[in-house]
């Protein structure tokens, strides 16, 4: 399953670009971020179930750039909502960028 968000400049982080994604009861077993060339570490992404991260790597937020974050650990939905969602913001002032996310 492909899921992406976009998130337009200036996107404030205490008012975040959000966007849900159902995706059923599943198993999760690897999850890849692919962050395009241009966010110049300037866009933050979160990836939450039930309001909770679902996946870290130590800090709240996924940023980065021209790079991919790969998540290994097998995480299961097992309970409603079986839902995914994208959270993220933007401190870029001029440019709106897009976060890629990969789910198996």
């Amino acid at each position: 399953m492909f899921l992406s968000l976009d998130i337009p400049a200036n996107t404030k982080e205490s008012a975040p670009t959000q966007k849900r994604y159902t995706i059923g009861r599943a198993t999760i077993r690897a999850l890849k971020v692919n962050i395009p060339d241009g966010h110049a570490y300037l866009t933050h992404l979160e990836i939450l179930t039930r309001g909770r991260p679902l996946f870290s790597k130590g800090d709240r937020y996924i940023t980065g750039n021209g790079n991919e974050v790969l998540f290994n650990d097998p995480m299961i939905l097992d309970g409603p909502p079986y839902e995914i969602t994208l959270s993220g913001w933007n401190e870029d002032d001029t440019y709106s960028h897009a976060f890629y996310v990969e789910v198996n």
